[in-house]
This record gives structure tokens, sequence and C-alpha cells, in this order.
């Protein structure tokens, strides 16, 4: 049960991570052996990389607790040591984003549009077109659903949610109006990676730090699996 557990929040760990070659993220603001929180960053960094030599993409990513509500009242995944009801926004470059639909779908595009993961449509039997509830920082709120979607590792693993929200109404729900939990990055092709992030790190306020993104793919498993220490140490 516990190597269950714990390589399934390593899979979700995975599974919502960009494809990108660079990641900016907060350095560590609280760590403990059962936790360890990143700091959010300005939305100011994203825009000042838009339009730099070699940098073909920027995606501002906003990540939160997101629990999604069945049209019968239930919450799907509820917050706790192991349960990961994750929401975000949708990432706006297509070949960057870790996510691919089920069926019909598309991107959520207005406020009141949600797209969720498959295995919870499937268990909720929520299709696209349906209604749903998702409680954020910002209260309850009813989405309709326009899109059903996996990860590039499938399924999410069992004990999680994820409701995918624009950019604008992310940062609504989970008061994020001038913060990024991180900034992912695609350069040209043919780019150098270390030079432009030696570039770019110059120029970064104190507290931010920019990785390649197989780091920060190591860092936000670490953020997402440490509090599964207590439970395997009990």
């Amino acid at each position: 049960l516990l190597n269950r557990v714990s390589d399934g929040l390593t899979d979700l760990s995975a599974a919502g991570i960009e494809r990108a070659d660079l990641v900016i993220e907060g350095d560590v603001a609280y760590e403990s052996a059962l936790e360890q929180t990143r700091r959010l960053i300005s939305t100011n960094i994203a825009v000042s990389l838009v339009g730099q030599p070699d940098v073909a993409t920027v995606v501002p990513r906003v990540e939160d607790i997101a629990v999604i509500i069945d049209p019968k009242g239930n919450s799907l995944v509820a917050p706790g040591l192991t349960e990961q009801p994750i929401g975000a926004n949708w990432p706006g470059d297509p070949k960057m984003s870790p996510y691919e639909f089920v069926g019909r779908g598309r991107a959520p595009k207005a406020a009141d549009e949600v797209v969720i993961d498959h295995r919870s449509a499937e268990r909720a039997g929520i299709k696209v077109g349906d209604s749903v509830s998702v409680v954020a920082r910002g209260g309850l709120e009813s989405y309709r659903v326009v899109g059903v979607v996996t990860t590039s590792r499938g399924d999410l693993p069992d004990g999680s949610s994820l409701a995918l929200f624009t950019t604008d109404k992310a940062r609504q729900i989970f008061a994020m109006e001038n913060t990024d939990t991180r900034v992912a990055i695609r350069l040209d092709q043919g780019a150098n990676v270390e030079e432009v992030r030696s570039r770019i790190e110059s120029g970064l306020p104190p507290g931010t730090v920019i990785v390649t993104g197989e780091e920060a793919a190591v860092h936000r498993q670490e953020s997402v699996t440490r509090s599964f220490t207590l439970v395997r140490s009990l």
C-alpha cells in the first residue's frame, strides 16, 4: 500500500509538469521533514521574458488546490496527506502542454469553462457539456466542462484530480493576481540552453531561481511527495 501511494504521488507530480527547456521558480521558503514550500514569483518576470533573444514561448503557470464537486454534490477528491485535488491554468503553448484530450474537447476560453482529468470524469460520469462545481480559495463556482484530458503519463493516479481554467480565472480563484507558481520557457530550436539560462539568471530578482525542465520536475516531485513522509513513518 505504501509503495502504491508513493508511486501514485510520483506519477502525479510528473504528470503536470510542462515540456520546458527552462523554468523559473521561487526558492525554498519553508522546509521540514513533512513539507517543502517554494516562494511564488512575480508576474512581471514572465512579462519581461517575452521577446528576449532565443525565447520562443513564455508560459506562466498558476497552481493551487481545487476540489471538483460532481452533479450529485459529492467531492471527487478531498484534500489530505496523500490526496491531491489540483487546480491550474491551461498552458498556452501546445508544444509544452502535458495534457491530451480524450474524445472531443478544447482548452477553456471563458471564465465559466473548465477542463478536468479523465479518471475524475469517468468516476463521476461527467462528459463534455456537463456542469460541475469547483471549490477553490475564491469559494464555490459552477463551470461547464469543455474538455477531458489525460496527461503525458496517462490517467492521474487514485487520490488525485485535476481542474484546468483560463489563466485569468485561475489567478482570480486562487488569489494569485500578481504571482505565478512558476514560469516555463521554450527556447528557439538550436538555442544554447546554458547561455540563455545565464543571461536570464543575471536579471532575476532575489528569491527566484532558473533551472532546466528536468530539474523543475524533480523539485515539483519533492514538494508533492514530502507530506507522504509522515504516512510512511507511521
